[in-house]
């Protein structure tokens, strides 16, 4: 912004009107110059050259949150635990009922193959009947010829 040196010569900070020696002075401040801001006298700030120590707020809210970060973690562990014991209960469940099943089928299987209960299907059935000694015909067997 470019200003004319009236304009420039018309503008005038707020309290440095005054010329020094008409200044009106605080008795309580003795020392203070109010012409001239405090952040003036004062070098510019540098960074740190060690890193900030946590203050004891600071300290106490970040062991808080850890708390209840792990607390949470914790909670969430055991839920899906629970949901797992409950999903292993149904199976073992299952598992039991299954080899229960099993084992009636089996029996089953080791009745309806009986030769007391294949005989009487057989005759009622396909109408066969256990022959009589003079229907049985033995044969002899013949042995394998050796070679030429």
């Amino acid at each position: 912004m470019h200003l004319s040196t009236e304009a420039a010569s018309m503008h005038v900070p707020r309290s440095c009107t005054r010329e020094a020696g008409y200044e009106t002075r605080n008795y309580r401040e003795p020392d203070r110059n109010f012409c001239q801001s405090a952040l003036a006298k004062r070098q510019t700030p540098r960074m740190a050259k060690r890193g900030v120590a946590l203050r004891g707020r600071t300290l106490v809210a970040l062991v808080l949150a850890a708390f209840v970060l792990v607390a949470l973690s914790i909670v969430w562990r055991r839920t899906l635990g629970i949901g797992q014991s409950e999903r292993l209960a149904t199976l073992d469940a299952k598992r039991t009922e299954l080899e229960g099943e099993r084992a009636r089928l089996d029996s089953d299987i080791r009745d309806a193959s009986s030769r007391q209960l294949l005989g009487v299907a057989a005759e009622s059935h396909l109408g066969m009947h256990i022959p009589s000694d003079r229907q049985v015909v033995i044969l002899p067997r013949v042995g394998r010829r050796e070679g030429p």
